[in-house]
């Protein structure tokens, strides 16, 4: 293993660590949806779909952001999932 792929993989064990730190504790402060998505990263990654994990993240995003502009969520609430 060259140097520079051993500094990659060590840099990234590091970012793991780090990243189910953060989670435990948003976990242990209720901040569960934060946890989720940071459990779900890190089980992407692990399953080798990091990319695609985050091109539904960003597909999200975008179709937040258009139900926002046309006036909705503005309760905070994501409309498609509140019991009518």
């Amino acid at each position: 293993m060259t140097s520079t792929i051993r500094h990659v993989k060590v840099a990234n064990d590091m970012k793991e660590k780090e990243l189910e730190i953060i989670a435990e504790e948003s976990l242990s402060r209720g901040e569960n949806n934060l946890a989720i998505v940071l459990y779900a990263y890190l089980g992407a990654e692990k399953a080798g779909q990091g990319g695609l994990y985050a091109e539904h993240c960003q597909d999200f995003a975008r179709r937040s952001l258009r139900e926002i502009d046309r006036g909705g969520m503005n309760d905070g609430t994501n409309s498609r999932f509140k019991n009518n």
